[in-house]
């Protein structure tokens, strides 16, 4: 009976440097495609945080909530107060505006999947921050550009979450510096005091009043 032939190494070789080539044609597609996603995740995260927003304050006399309040003693950032209840202390924060369900798992509302995380409790760490100037200002009186959630980050000793942000500073949270943060592509995803999502990109800041933020590799960046 006659015996199959062997491959020789150099047609062992041949076939590895075009599965090679194929897999280097394929990956950025598909990185694309992923990141896509992810922005598109981010973006109905951000639509559920400012309709939630937008209905506490409908529910409080048309006050904004602010992103970090000082309630018994305690800090009490904009995501606890969204979710309401009664805090550790006993204080009722009031009726929840964040569906349950929407909380629940890696891919809670409060996290962008690009963005930088921790396995802290989503109520005291974040992917997106809160506009600083917004809390306890009159929701229904702002500009329709106003930015209201946005992605977030604090770069610095440990790059973690933001939960707050200045559109013309960065901010200063413990050892680093919090500002908005471009992790979608060189763009970033914000919410807006009428309600809206968009992708802002480096070239529209002037439009938003964004005066500083951090790239991908938290580097500083300018309009």
């Amino acid at each position: 009976m006659r015996r199959a032939r062997a491959f020789t190494l150099v047609e062992l070789l041949v076939v590895v440097a075009i599965i090679s080539v194929l897999m280097a044609l394929l990956s950025s597609p598909l990185m694309a495609a992923w990141g896509a996603a992810r922005s598109v995740a981010c973006k109905n995260n951000l639509k559920h945080l400012v309709r939630a927003e937008i209905e506490r304050a409908a529910a409080n006399g048309g006050r904004g909530t602010p992103a970090n309040a000082q309630i018994d003693g305690s800090s009490i950032y904009w995501s606890r107060q969204l979710l309401g209840g009664a805090t550790n202390s006993g204080k009722d924060l009031g009726a929840s505006f964040i569906d349950g369900e929407a909380t629940v798992g890696k891919n809670a509302v409060f996290y962008c999947p690009s963005g930088l995380r921790d396995e802290k409790d989503f109520a005291g760490s974040h992917t997106y921050g809160k506009n600083e100037d917004t809390g306890n200002a009159s929701m229904f009186s702002l500009p329709a550009n106003t930015l209201i959630f946005a992605d977030t980050v604090i770069a610095g000793e440990n790059n973690w979450q933001g939960y707050k942000f200045n559109a013309g500073k960065l901010l200063t949270i413990g050892s680093g510096k919090s500002g908005l943060h471009l992790r979608h592509n060189n763009s970033l995803n914000a919410a807006f005091a009428d309600g809206r999502v968009e992708t802002i990109r480096r070239g529209d800041f002037a439009k938003y009043g964004i005066k500083v933020a951090f790239d991908e590799d938290l580097n500083e960046v300018n309009p």
